[in-house]
Order: structure tokens, then sequence, then C-alpha cells
């Protein structure tokens, strides 16, 4: 087995869903963490969603569904979760890129 550190360079969230990683082929990601901040003026609704390969967002993958993130706050979620290969963090916020997102964890290929 091989670890690899991934972390992520930090995203702007859009107002719709849209993939932020994808997990490798026969890789396991342990999250380090999943950083979401609101830089705007406003409260923002934020959806994450951990999207199993060939799947697609909705509530039967959610991991926030619906979350408000007050303006200028930061939300650290997931720390010691782990996705399997192949599947897609996709994220959506309810304004359009004052959301930003940072992730990081271990790559283990099996």
């Amino acid at each position: 087995m091989t670890d690899t550190l991934k972390s992520l360079p930090v995203a702007l969230v859009t107002d719709s869903y849209a993939t932020a990683y994808t997990v490798p082929a026969l890789t396991e990601f342990n999250v380090a963490m999943l950083h979401l901040c609101n830089t705007g003026d406003d409260d923002v609704t934020v959806d994450v969603c951990l999207v199993p390969d060939g799947g697609s967002a909705g509530v039967a993958n959610s991991l926030l569904g619906a979350f408000t993130l007050a303006a200028h706050d930061v939300l650290e979620i997931l720390k010691g979760d782990i996705w399997p290969a192949d599947s897609t963090l996709q994220v959506k916020a309810s304004i359009d890129e004052v959301v930003t997102l940072k992730l990081s964890g271990i790559e283990s290929t099996t």
C-alpha cells in the first residue's frame, strides 16, 4: 500500500453541483480536513455530497444538506472519514462564488 498526501488548492464553490475531487481508481481517501469558508456578507446554504461511481448528487449521498453557513464563518468537517475509489465530492452553494473549499487528506492505493 502506498500513501500520498493530497492537498487541493482553495477553490470557489458555484451555485450548481460541481465535482471538487475524485478519488482515483484503486485508492481510498482518508480525509484530514474539509474546510468551507463563507467570504461573503450574507448567509449561504451549502450542499456537500459524496457521490459513488456512476451516481449523481442528492439526498441519498448528502454529507451536508442545505446547511446554512453564516456570513464570514468557517466550517471544518469529516476528519477521519474514508472515501472509496472512484467516488466524487460534489458541492454547491446558494450564492455563486462566495464560499471557498479546501480539502486535504491521504490517498492510499490498494
